[in-house]
């Protein structure tokens, strides 16, 4: 999660050479979003290039011709003589064509999952009944807290579009955006991050996947005695695999913008040369949770229908949870790092299993010593003065300072580019969901602990 979202395109050198990079980065990011937002999401494309588009590549997007063909579902961009194409799967979302065309997604079979059962005359999280009127809570405080971050209150771009508050395990307040519902599937960005580590806890609970033996990838071993080899899943869940990634949205062909273009985001990622030496030195990095993802593929039987199938049924559906898509990449890999699609109530049910300590409605879905490792401090130092744990972000000061000093050390943070957090407080029986489309969610960071003490207060009033 870093702090700018922003795909910067140097516009006087792109105009006058049409840097090849360049427009690859800026056609796979523009087709890929209209193409998610478009066909996920459900919304218009006007709204779609003013919020998202031309902010994110710093009004470049214009430089692209983008086509939206509604009839086959698909996004066409194009630029100079670049063009990428994605098109819309059913229940996997969309996926950059890559150089073997269509007929290479056509060949990647996967099962649809029945949705979990949600009686509407119950209330969430086992209903769509909606909000609990049974709380304490003072509600009208909660609502002008809301209605402010709904506001344009930054000079930078805001647009909140969803907000939710669970307290002892009741919705007690919602609001969205006109474009939104509850059901809404959001780019979640970083979130997908914390989504795998929690698959993987699965795994790693049913015995499929030992997170601290090394990996030993296909693609590292074709280099004799490489390093890499000694790479762990643990390491890549708490971001000390040493590979040399860099999560930088302000050159086109960085590599995280580079996961734009590429067939296979996980061999790109695995195949990034190893900086230091594994476990030694903290580095944020969606390529760690691509890589991540191949080692998921492989423990479970190694092809996108198993992976999807584990993600949906053995975690998601496990918590009611429908309306979410995990992307996948043009090869197959669920795209964990970044590319997860959530229901506002979805992310609050995603938060309410953190905060029962991976426990629901009586099962253990994961398991107590798995959450008990998620928790666990990285205790090396990294850029951003936070601490982290294994997919998820701690309250805690090891760095320099508490991601919400208004909350309690026990407080979780799921936090993905453009604003999106998961909040959680086992202590406070508190869970806060916030999406948008937020231009400097690093900087947001202290406007959401504003917006968290004030409804923790308003949680406490008895």
């Amino acid at each position: 999660m870093m702090k700018y979202a922003a795909i910067a395109l140097v516009l006087a050198p792109v105009v006058l050479t049409g840097c090849k990079g360049s427009m690859e980065s800026l056609t796979g990011y523009t087709a890929s979003m209209m193409c998610s937002k478009t066909f996920v999401t459900g919304l218009d494309q006007q709204t779609i290039i003013n919020e998202d588009l031309n902010p994110i590549t710093n009004g470049n997007a214009r430089l692209a011709k983008i086509n939206v063909d509604y009839n086959n579902k698909s996004v066409t961009s194009s630029a100079f003589t670049v063009s990428k194409t994605a098109v819309y799967r059913e229940g996997i979302g969309c996926t950059l064509v890559g150089k073997n065309g269509v007929d290479q997604l056509a060949s990647q079979p996967y099962p649809t999952i029945p949705d979990a059962y949600l009686e509407n005359t119950l209330p969430w999280p086992l209903g769509t009944a909606g909000v609990s009127a049974n709380t304490t809570a003072d509600i009208a405080a909660i609502d002008g807290l809301a209605v402010n971050h709904f506001t344009e209150f930054k000079p930078y771009q805001v647009k909140t579009s969803s907000l939710a508050v669970v307290h002892q395990g009741k919705l007690i307040y919602e609001k969205y955006a006109e474009g939104y519902q509850y059901d809404t599937p959001i780019y979640g960005f970083s979130v997908a991050k914390t989504i795998g580590v929690l698959l993987t806890g699965v795994l790693s609970d049913q015995g499929y996947m030992d997170i601290h033996q090394p990996l030993a990838l296909g693609v590292w071993q074709q280099t004799p005695n490489d390093a890499r080899n000694n790479i762990t899943a643990a390491q890549l869940m708490t971001m000390t695999s040493g590979l040399d990634f860099s999560e930088t949205y302000d050159a086109p062909e960085s590599d995280a913008n580079m996961l734009f273009v590429v067939d296979d985001m996980a061999t790109f990622s695995a195949e990034q040369p190893l900086k230091h030496t594994p476990g030694t030195h903290f580095n944020y990095s969606t390529g760690d949770s691509m890589v991540l993802s191949q080692a998921i593929t492989n423990a479970v039987g190694g092809t996108l229908a198993d992976a999807h199938s584990a993600l949906h049924s053995d975690l998601l559906r496990k918590i009611s949870i429908n309306n979410t898509v995990v992307q996948a990449d043009g090869v197959g890999n669920l795209v964990f790092g970044m590319q997860g699609l959530i229901g506002t109530r979805d992310m609050a049910r995603l938060g309410l299993l953190l905060q029962q300590n991976g426990a629901w409605q009586g099962e253990q879905v994961v398991s107590e010593a798995w959450m008990t490792f998620m928790k666990t401090p990285v205790t090396l130092p990294n850029d951003l003065g936070y601490t982290y744990g294994a997919g998820i972000w701690l309250n805690k000061d090891l760095n320099g300072r508490k991601f919400f000093p208004s909350l309690p050390e026990d407080t979780l943070v799921a936090f993905g580019l453009r604003g999106q957090f998961v909040v959680v407080s086992p202590s406070l029986e508190l869970v806060v969901v916030r999406t948008g489309s937020t231009m400097d969610s690093y900087d947001f960071i202290a406007d959401m602990d504003v917006l968290l003490s004030g409804i923790a207060k308003a949680v406490a009033v008895q």
